[in-house]
């Protein structure tokens, strides 16, 4: 190994056990000022919502399309498809 991959290594694991100390001394704090706050008596303002019900009545109307008109004559027929041999005889 080189001196610059040495060195890259050294500087990550220093910052790697920066960072893991820096999260577990986070997690203490929170949960040495966590107890304070379960054990302090506050006062809860509730509000209480009641709900009134409407009558609503919905008026569903089935709107049906239109039927088309039928057509005064009939299309011709269409011609049958022809059929083009693509191997020479």
């Amino acid at each position: 190994m080189n001196v610059a991959a040495l060195t890259r290594y050294a500087i990550a694991f220093v910052a790697a056990t920066v960072v893991t100390f820096g999260l577990i001394w986070t997690m203490q704090v929170l949960i040495a000022t966590g107890k304070q706050a379960l054990t302090k008596n506050q006062e809860f303002k509730f509000v209480d919502f009641v709900r009134v019900k409407r009558d609503e009545t919905v008026n569903q109307e089935e709107n049906k399309p239109e039927k088309p008109p039928k057509p005064d004559e009939q299309p011709p027929d269409a011609p049958p498809p022809q059929m083009l041999s693509l191997i020479h005889i």
